[in-house]
């Protein structure tokens, strides 16, 4: 008698649950739909042109779609039959189908950017609308833009987030190369926050610009060098080399071309023709960053030379001299751009190492 009343108790609260959940599920339903009503009213249409969509309206969108996710969890449980008969499940997706035709995911997060709320509310209205799009038909190109403007608002933030956004952008086949370079930087930044994840990021850097290269070629500096710096931490100095020279075949006059040829003869201890390279880089440039490199490096070149040498013939010390004073051209040059800075330090320690090489 005991058991079958337990018994009897179980399944009148099982009836009780069941109701209260239909309940929950019918409530949470017509307060989604109020704030997606109150999102409509925002978008101009022909019986009211001069609606405004506010950022409260934006971000409601945006909760819209988490209480849609309560109601779908309860719309799928059994009633106390243990059937399951959904009541709501169509009416929410055919709700976020014309939601997501309707580009309204995108607009909600560049009102949500525009307000300031960049993340994590603009990040995740973007990421939403990529992530429709991408389900919905829509050509790859155009979704990556959300995906990539996801990133801007995380960039600086939340730099996991912002690869995450960045490396969607790159897999839609984003066509604009900053993609790229935001998706680096993070990873870089990223590594800096985390010593131990630097050997990974490291390796997903050299993919992404390898694959940037690939797609917009080698005339973006930054991209470039940083899938070159594989190559030199590689020691693949005749890798590097090839690559560029490839580079130089495209643009024979792009500085930075020969400045990374530089970098590379100089890793590699070959530093007359590493000065060769800075010399023309020089000539080629007006970039103040880049002149200061190369009067340094060419100043080390004669000491790294001087250093490999035990005596110093006549046309030794002229090829020293050569170094050291392509140095101090290449320095005078520096503080004469329009963006110079002080070279003074530079400048001293050249004309010291020209004294000296003067004596031997």
């Amino acid at each position: 008698m005991k058991k079958f009343f337990a018994f009897a108790l179980a399944i009148m609260a099982f009836c009780i649950a069941g109701a209260q959940e239909a309940q929950d599920a019918k409530a949470l339903y017509q307060e989604a739909k109020k704030l997606d009503d109150a999102f409509k009213k925002g978008i101009p249409s022909a019986m009211n042109p001069n609606a405004t969509l506010t950022p409260e309206a934006a971000k409601g969108l945006l909760q819209v779609l988490d209480i849609y996710e309560k109601v779908m969890a309860l719309d799928t449980l059994p009633d106390a039959k243990g059937k399951v008969k959904p009541k709501y499940i169509d009416k929410i997706m055919k709700s976020v189908m014309i939601h997501a035709t309707n580009g309204d995911f995108a607009r909600a997060g560049g009102v949500l950017f525009n307000a300031g709320n960049k993340f994590p509310d603009a990040y995740q209205a973007f990421m939403i609308s990529g992530s429709l799009a991408a389900h919905n038909g829509v050509v790859d190109s155009v979704y990556a833009i959300d995906f990539y403007n996801a990133g801007n608002c995380a960039f600086g933030v939340d730099f996991a987030a912002a690869h995450e956004a960045y490396a969607a952008a790159r897999a839609a086949n984003i066509k604009d190369p900053q993609a790229y370079t935001y998706d680096i930087a993070s990873l870089q930044n990223l590594a800096h926050q985390n010593e131990a994840f630097a050997p990974e990021a490291k390796q997903m850097i050299n993919a992404i610009s390898k694959e940037a290269v690939e797609r917009f070629g080698a005339a973006n500096d930054y991209l470039f060098n940083n899938y070159m710096q594989h190559f030199i931490d590689e020691s693949d100095f005749a890798g590097a080399l090839a690559v560029i020279d490839d580079a130089l075949k495209v643009d024979p006059n792009h500085d930075n071309f020969y400045r990374l040829r530089g970098l590379v003869n100089f890793s590699n201890k070959q530093y007359e023709a590493a000065m060769a390279d800075f010399v023309k880089m020089a000539e080629l440039s007006d970039n103040y960053g880049y002149l200061r490199e190369a009067a340094g490096y060419i100043n080390d070149c004669g000491k790294r030379y001087l250093g490999t040498l035990e005596t110093v013939s006549p046309e030794q010390k002229a090829s020293i001299l050569s170094m050291y004073n392509h140095a101090l051209s290449v320095a005078k040059k520096a503080s004469q751009v329009p963006d110079a800075r002080p070279m003074d330090d530079i400048i001293e320690d050249i004309n010291y190492n020209i004294e000296n090489a003067n004596n031997l």
